[in-house]
C-alpha cells in the first residue's frame, strides 16, 4: 500500500485523513493532499518494516527451536 500511497492513487483518497478547515485555509492546493499522501505512505513502509522484523525473527526462533528439540 505504500506504493500507491507514494503514487498518490486516487482510490486511497478516502483513507487520508483530511482536514476540510486547514485545507480551506490553504485553498484547496494539492500540495496539502501530497503531504498527506507522503506521511501514508511513509507510515506504510514503517508497518511494513515491523512486519518484516517480526516475520524474520519468528523464522529464527522457528529454526532455534526445531535445533533445541
Amino acid at each position: 500500500m505504500g506504493v500507491f500511497y507514494n503514487m498518490e492513487a486516487v482510490a486511497f483518497i478516502e483513507d487520508l485523513p483530511i482536514d476540510q478547515e486547514l485545507w480551506k485555509n490553504e485553498d484547496h492546493s494539492w500540495t496539502y493532499m501530497e503531504d498527506l499522501y507522503y506521511d501514508a505512505s511513509v507510515t506504510c513502509f514503517i508497518a511494513m518494516g515491523c512486519y518484516m522484523f517480526t516475520f524474520t525473527l519468528s523464522i529464527i526462533m522457528f529454526f532455534i527451536n526445531k535445533l533445541m528439540s
